[in-house]
């Protein structure tokens, strides 16, 4: 007779657009239990609470003190918070973390995260959810198996429209202390996705710039790559595509056959040379940017805290895509190449400002 498994309570800090994800995959899961929801305003909380049995808060003190039913904390407020608010659940309530990307602006900063989470007994688990992506999964079969082949050129390109109104929708964006720019808060997935697909980026050579809002980070930055393996790349990562969003894809020219990963939501499979018919198969129609993923995300955390396997996204994994965000924000503010064993954080992002955190008072209180 199997024995049944009581799930995991799940509490969320930060009820912004991303969190409807993050509730229909704990939703979805006989393995979770979502106990609690908190965000400063508390009406965007109360709108994500999936029944009325789930708890609603503006102050995460009050919602981990009253809920202690929860195991795992998911954190989906500006990115400058993550690392605090993390902290915070892992070293005062020893619960596990999910954090949305980028899981801290500073790598150095998840180390200490991982440190103090593994002291604690708790885990933590980024989010970098395209990796799920169909397409994403047939490029990576194809390279492993060897119908692609070894990558030898790979390109991204993020062509995204925001305009000054989405940045002042809220004080934190477009700032380096609580956002960064187009680099940080839009092309991390796709920092994730170059080496995910390719392996680890070896040195860079950057430009970035701000064309067309009034913030503090860049919306441009372009690039040039180096592979571990021996392959290049380029990079152009942008929100100042006007007056619309155009693209986000990322192409692989192996050495055996090409792909290329499309479409507005990187969810289509575009050119696949070894099997063309596969662009049908492997194309997605995702109703927003986010995707699918988070479901497997969860999946991951259910594993991980059962001692049945490793998470979707690692630990290693993440601080790899933000070794490459700090070297490219250096090469570009030092105008020099950078090689991601040099270590380097640029100083800027994730730093505190204070007067912009008192805005969110009660979230660090």
């Amino acid at each position: 007779m199997n024995e049944t498994l009581e799930p995991f309570g799940v509490g969320i800090i930060g009820c912004g657009r991303i969190v409807g994800h993050h509730v229909a995959a704990i939703e979805a899961s006989s393995d979770l239990q979502l106990l609690a929801v908190c965000d400063l305003d508390e009406q965007r909380a109360r709108d994500m609470a999936p029944r009325s049995e789930v708890n609603v808060y503006r102050d995460y003190h009050r919602m981990m003190e009253e809920n202690s039913g929860i195991d795992v904390v998911a954190i989906a407020t500006p990115s400058g918070l993550h690392f605090p608010q993390a902290r915070e659940v892992v070293e005062r309530w020893g619960k596990s973390v999910v954090i949305e990307k980028p899981p801290t602006l500073k790598f150095t900063e998840l180390d200490d995260l991982i440190e103090a989470a593994t002291h604690c007994g708790a885990q933590v688990f980024p989010v970098f959810q395209y990796r799920f992506n169909a397409p994403v999964q047939r490029i990576l079969r194809g390279i492993e198996e060897g119908d692609l082949g070894a990558p030898r050129i790979v390109s991204i390109r993020q062509r995204w429209c925001r305009t000054q109104r989405y940045y002042d929708q809220s004080a934190w964006r477009g700032t380096y202390s609580l956002d960064g720019g187009a680099l940080t808060n839009q092309g991390i997935h796709h920092l994730d996705l170059v080496q995910y697909l390719a392996g680890p980026v070896s040195e860079v050579f950057a430009l970035k710039a701000t064309f067309a809002s009034d913030i503090q980070a860049e919306d441009t930055v372009v690039a040039t790559l180096r592979f571990e393996s021996g392959a290049i790349g380029s990079l152009e990562i942008t929100t100042a595509t006007r007056p619309d969003d155009v693209e986000s894809s990322i192409s692989v020219i192996g050495e055996n056959g090409y792909a290329i990963l499309g479409g507005w939501a990187t969810d289509k499979l575009l050119a696949y040379s070894p099997r063309p018919e596969d662009t049908q198969t492997f194309s997605q129609s995702n109703a927003d940017a986010y995707g699918l993923g988070h479901h497997d995300i969860y999946a991951g955390v259910v594993r991980s805290l059962r001692g049945e396997g490793e998470p979707a996204v690692t630990n290693s994994d993440a601080r790899q895509a933000l070794q490459l965000l700090h070297a490219l924000y250096v090469s570009a503010d030092e105008a020099r190449p950078v090689a991601l064993n040099e270590q380097v954080e640029f100083q800027p992002l994730g730093n505190p400002d204070r007067s912009l955190w008192a805005i969110y008072e009660t979230a660090l209180s």
